[in-house]
């Protein structure tokens, strides 16, 4: 009887765990799509205002994407090596996307040109804003054979302008916190 229960319950442990293991790489095979979904460019609407909002929406989600492309390119890794005497160093490792060594000056320039263009975005974000109110006013006017297109364009839009609005901040705060990283080094 004794032995039955153990069996019985490191069968259901099994299963327990296996099912485990099928949830967490569902959910890794979830993140990983909404990470890596790329968001199409709709064809234009013949509508103006819409068409000019889509645009600039698709280029600012354009420049979001490039920009994230180019801080993953620089690597600024920070490890504590125990040194023989009576403390903890740091090696600093200043690399590219190749693995190819960086100096702290030039690490440091890439950065501000990418600050600069995240920060452009920010203004290209602000001037959304109003183009949407414009774009929308314009999709109340349309023909009503030409509503559904432009409803789905500036829908479209709206997606590429969330994405950028999320990943801006997100690369501001990324490369300031890299520079402020590499401002810190002494020697490099």
């Amino acid at each position: 009887m004794f032995k039955k229960i153990i069996f019985v319950t490191a069968i259901c442990f099994g299963l327990v765990c296996c099912m485990q293991q099928n949830v967490n790489a569902q959910q890794e095979n979830k993140k990983e799509k909404q990470e890596k979904k790329v968001l199409e460019r709709p064809n234009p609407t013949g509508a103006s205002q819409v068409d000019a909002y889509v645009k600039k929406a698709f280029d600012t989600y354009d420049e979001s994407v490039n920009i994230s492309a180019a801080i993953e390119f620089i690597k600024v890794e920070v490890k504590p090596v125990p040194d023989k005497g009576d403390g903890v160093t740091t090696e600093v490792k200043i690399s590219n996307g190749k693995g190819e060594a960086l100096s702290k000056e030039n690490a440091l320039k890439q950065l501000a040109e990418l600050l600069i263009r995240a920060m452009k975005q920010n203004d290209n974000i602000k001037s959304l804003g109003e183009m949407k109110k414009g774009a929308t006013e314009e999709v109340k006017t349309l023909p009503m054979m030409q509503k559904p297109k432009a409803s789905k364009a500036l829908a479209k839009g709206g997606e590429a302008e969330a994405y950028a609005i999320g990943e801006t901040k997100t690369q501001i705060d990324l490369i300031n916190q890299q520079i402020a990283t590499l401002k810190a080094i002494k020697n490099n």
